[in-house]
Parts: structure tokens; C-alpha cells; sequence
């Protein structure tokens, strides 16, 4: 059953002799793919997250190349902080030392709670050469993995919305589900590795799907490593409205700026069930250049039909 979001927000601005230039910003029209600067207003008006995060005392920017990195084969991209050379001392106990084959690096960076992030890209230390679904009998546990799927709940980081979605997601990665090799018959996801036992020892979470960023995990094979990823959940949003404000304003010869109400209306439809109202709530609509408007009242309600 298609959803959709009714929003409503009204701004209070100084209304000057120059009307100011207004441009919406939402997850549809603003790009993160398109420049550097595009991609910090969507981490942060889109995402609702930091730039950057503290490891050590260290800053760790939010990465744009890391974000890329997986363009082509995700919706979304991962959100990653600090660079693959700010990864070497912090490698995972008992894993390899940073390095760089082909240009990709085995850690790309840090998730957002300070933690090493491997890269599917990464060229494979040893190769098979078999199909990989022979592989499921002969996954191990990984250290720490259970921690990594903990709800907020439970004192983690997780949604209950977010732990339900990665369980049951497609992974791509080595050949699989993505057209690759090996085909598509049987997806792969955090549930069959696992061997469907309820339990999360096989996968650990490296970073969280959200509305608009994909997510990827770690699993084990013996002494070897695998990196796995999959789609964020926002796919589809459309979000569409209309600026209303005063038809005149009249300036007296004693005024200098007046007030001046907008409002923007609009429906976003929500396209899958994983998508809710609370991840759109935070979408915002912007006066460029001018610093006297306040937010005076925002309101989001979700209808079904």
C-alpha cells in the first residue's frame, strides 16, 4: 500500500527591497554524487549527521570518495569518516596490516562510532576459484559481531527498523547477486549466513543502512575475510509542494524591512515499508544567503490510500 507524507513549513523572514532567491533542498534534487559541497549539505540536511567525528583526539572527516566508492553497485553510498591512510595502528585484532594492491585500500576508513571499515574492493588475498555459496557450511564467528547488531534498545546504536531491514537485505560482493558469476538464484543475506539460527556471531556490522547510505558486514572463513554490502532503504522517495507567500508587501517611508511569511506545502511519497515518516521529517527548505528567517512551526503527517 503506497504512503505518503503531507508536510507543511512556514517561515518567518526580514523582507528586504530584494525578494531572496529560495531553493528547496531534499533528497531528490540535491546530489551527492555532483560536488564535494553538495555532498556535506546532504550529510548534513539530508542525513542528519556529523561531518565529522573524534578518534584519539584526531579529526576524521566525512569521506566523499569513500561515499562514492560503491556508486555503480549501490543506491547509496557508505558513510565513511577519515582516509585509508588514517586507518595504519587501528587494523582489527588478529587482521592484516593496511595496504594498498590496485589501487584500493584493504580499510577504506572509519563508520561513524570510530570503528575500522574494510573494503569489498579490495583485491582477494587467496581465490577459490569455487562457486561461493559452497562456502556457507564453513563460515566461523567473527569477534564481536553479535555487539555490532545491539538496538538502542539494548544500549547499542541500531533501530529495531534498521536490525530487521540488514537481516534480510541482499548482500552483494564476490560474484554474488549482482549479476555476477555466479548468478542470482538464491540471495545471500545476513539471515542465511548465519544459518538462519537467529543469531548475528557470523556477521559483523560494519556500517548502518539508513534511508540514503548502504550498509556493508565482515564475515570469517577460517583465517580469511569477506566484505559483503548492501542497499540503503530510501529508494523511490518523491517529494513535490509549492512556495505560497503574500501576493503584496507594502514598505512605508519609515520602514526599512518588514516581516514576510512563506509557507511550502508538499507530499512525499514513501514507496516501501521500511521507509517512515521520521526519516523525511528532517528534510529542510532553505533561503540561501539570508540569515534573518526563522523556523516558525513544521509539521509532518503520513496518510495511506
Amino acid at each position: 500500500m503506497k504512503k505518503y507524507a503531507s508536510i507543511l513549513v512556514i517561515f518567518t523572514i526580514l523582507f528586504t527591497f530584494i525578494m531572496p532567491f529560495i531553493n528547496l533542498t531534499n533528497a531528490q534534487t540535491l546530489d551527492p554524487m555532483n560536488s564535494y559541497d553538495d555532498f556535506i549539505k546532504y550529510v548534513k540536511d539530508v542525513l542528519y549527521k556529523d561531518t565529522f567525528i573524534l578518534r584519539d583526539d584526531e579529526v576524521l572527516e566525512v569521506n566523499w570518495t569513500a561515499y562514492k566508492n560503491y556508486q555503480e553497485q549501490l543506491d547509496f553510498g557508505e558513510l565513511i569518516y577519515g582516509s585509508p591512510q588514517q586507518v595504519t595502528g587501528y587494523e582489527p585484532l588478529s587482521m592484516p596490516s593496511q595496504e594498498e594492491k590496485n589501487g584500493n585500500w584493504r580499510y577504506i576508513g572509519f563508520n561513524e562510532l570510530g570503528e575500522v571499515v574494510t573494503n569489498e574492493k579490495f583485491p582477494v588475498d587467496v581465490s577459490s576459484g569455487t562457486d561461493p555459496r559452497t562456502w556457507l557450511p564453513n563460515f566461523t564467528n567473527v569477534s564481536g559481531a553479535v555487539k555490532t547488531w545491539i538496538t538502542v534498545d539494548e544500549g547499542g546504536h541500531l533501530t529495531e527498523r534498521q536490525k530487521k531491514y540488514m537481516t534480510i537485505a541482499q548482500l552483494k560482493g564476490h560474484g554474488l547477486n549482482d549479476g555476477g558469476k555466479w548468478g542470482n538464484e538464491n540471495p545471500w543475506n545476513v539471515e542465511r549466513i548465519n544459518g538462519f539460527s537467529g543469531s548475528y556471531s557470523k556477521t559483523y556490522l560494519q556500517t548502518h543502512a539508513t534511508w540514503r547510505t548502504g550498509f556493508s558486514v565482515r564475515t570469517n572463513k577460517g583465517r580469511y575475510y569477506q566484505t559483503w554490502y548492501g542497499d540503503g532503504f530510501g529508494d523511490g522517495l518523491d517529494l513535490n509542494g509549492i512556495i505560497e507567500c503574500e501576493d503584496v508587501i507594502t514598505f512605508y517611508p519609515d520602514e526599512i524591512v518588514k516581516l514576510l511569511s512563506i509557507n511550502f506545502t508538499g507530499e512525499a511519497y514513501l514507496y516501501n515499508e521500511w521507509l517512515v515518516k521520521e526519516d523525511i521529517e528532517r528534510l529542510t527548505v532553505e533561503l540561501y544567503g539570508k540569515e534573518n528567517y526563522t523556523d516558525k512551526d513544521t509539521t509532518v503527517s503520513v496518510s495511506k490510500d
